[in-house]
């Protein structure tokens, strides 16, 4: 009798040891900000070449020609000013993939952050061009702007 009661404490322990473990995963970090929601934080709002900002392509400083360059973004759409033949005036763009610096616009264009902060946004991107228009021209751009 002392045996079936001892092996039977046994079970009814191992049982209440696994509902209790498997009843206390903790905290799955769920409520973490992911690396994408803490760059569309910093991206969101208006940037602009004011300040300090420039359009370099091919390495070269074109900045003149974009005069008054702006573009806005927030979740999944943006806006822009004076984007000559590089930027329509607005549409919409997202993440590619998983990455927090690759951004697919919605003419197919990507960009590729290298510097996001909350007072500076650098990214560079490949422009097939669009027939000789100076602002616009094919080329590796870089563009530098200030929040």
């Amino acid at each position: 009798m002392k045996k079936y009661n001892s092996t039977a404490c046994i079970w009814l322990l191992v049982f209440f040891l696994f509902i209790t473990f498997t009843n206390c995963g903790g905290d799955d970090g769920s409520d973490e900000p992911t690396t994408q929601e803490i760059a569309l934080e910093l991206l969101s709002g208006n940037w602009a070449l004011d300040n300090g900002g420039s359009v370099k392509l091919d390495g070269e400083e074109i900045t003149a020609n974009f005069s008054g360059f702006g573009v806005s973004f927030t979740d999944g759409a943006y806006s822009t000013t004076a984007g000559g033949d590089l930027f329509r005036a607005s549409g919409t763009w997202q993440w590619v993939a998983d990455s927090d610096r690759q951004i697919l616009m919605d003419d197919g264009k990507e960009i590729s952050i290298t510097t996001l902060s909350e007072t500076e946004l650098v990214f560079s991107f490949q422009f097939a061009g669009s027939g000789g228009v100076v602002a616009g021209l094919a080329g590796n751009y870089t563009i530098a702007l200030k929040k």
